[in-house]
């Protein structure tokens, strides 16, 4: 195996601070599901593990409404075909009229298809706040 290129990490990054964001912010799902495989399993905080584009695509349909969303790839690495990237991220989002502020962390899985596009295999990501009722 070889490792990444400076074009895959390129394209990670891209595809991280960018095409992401930019499809969140739009409620542009076809954008955001066309990052992710087709088996893409997607974890988020405090919900069960979605499996699937039409799973994470009904879960995105539930999500308020996005109104800002940074996320700036810290690190990528992988071989061959394979990659892993974490990233942070800052949003607002709107909750019953009212904005919302967070910032949390994300952790994703990656594959280059037969095609060349790397896609999304798996995401983890979090809110950073601490555990309801924890000390």
């Amino acid at each position: 195996m070889t490792t990444l290129t400076s074009a895959d990490h390129e394209v990670v990054r891209q595809l991280t601070e960018d095409v992401w964001t930019a499809g969140i912010m739009a409620r542009d799902w076809k954008k955001v599901l066309a990052v992710c495989a087709e088996d893409v399993v997607y974890m988020p905080p405090d919900h069960p593990i979605l499996l699937g584009q039409a799973a994470l695509h009904a879960w995105l349909d539930q999500f308020p409404r996005v109104l800002d969303i940074r996320q700036p790839l810290e690190t990528v690495e992988g071989q061959g075909t394979l990659a892993m990237s974490r990233a942070s991220f800052s949003a607002a989002v709107d909750i019953g009229g009212q904005r919302v502020e967070n910032t949390g962390k994300v952790l994703c899985a990656w594959r280059k298809d037969a095609s060349g596009r790397w896609l999304v295999q798996a995401v983890c990501w979090n809110w950073n706040r601490p555990v309801s009722g924890g000390e």
